[in-house]
């Protein structure tokens, strides 16, 4: 199964006051970290951005802009080259290979969506995605729906338990979050 790569980097960055792809980690922007994480999965990886990068990799901007991480799953799912992705967001630095091949080992095709569930919370921006859940996207953005919740409520989504990854799972949306992590 041949499988693309899609990076959420849409984000505004607001919380952080910095753009969060160009954030330190242990000696990497947290963008290189999410292309390196993907690399060995994937044969394509495109970044959902709404600017240039200088890591000559592809870049979509969202079709429907302002509609959060949805708009950028959207629009990427639709630029791929194969059927399904792994998705990640740029700003989960502490994310490992290990959970990433966890996440494929417990994928099928038979499903729209595979996530994990963390703590009894759905971590609905690690996960693959495959291109046949578009049109429940796209009825979505039509209803002004914009939460990867719902979609996943209403799509064939397997949820798997990630208990002992929960660390993998940080969001880094503040300095204090950044702080946390160091």
């Amino acid at each position: 199964m041949k499988l693309s790569g899609i990076i959420i980097a849409g984000g505004k960055s607001s919380r952080m006051g910095a753009d969060k792809t160009r954030m330190q980690f242990n000696d990497k922007t947290f963008l290189e970290h999410a292309v390196d994480l993907l690399k060995d999965f994937t044969d394509e990886i495109i970044i959902s951005i709404n600017r240039e990068t200088d890591l000559g990799i592809h870049t979509v901007k969202d079709e429907i802009p302002d509609i959060g991480p949805l708009g950028g799953l959207y629009t990427a799912l639709k630029n791929i080259q194969n059927n399904a992705a792994i998705v990640i967001p740029v700003d989960t630095p502490l994310l490992s290979k290990d959970v990433l091949k966890y996440l494929i080992e417990n994928y099928s095709e038979h499903y729209q969506a595979c996530i994990f569930e963390v703590n009894g919370k759905t971590e609905a921006l690690v996960g693959i995605y495959h291109q046949n859940i578009l049109p429940e996207i796209e009825e979505q953005i039509r209803k002004k729906d914009y939460k990867l919740q719902n979609l996943l409520q209403k799509s064939v989504a397997r949820k798997i338990n990630a208990d002992i990854f929960a660390a993998d799972f940080i969001n880094i949306n503040t300095p204090i979050d950044m702080e946390r992590i160091k």
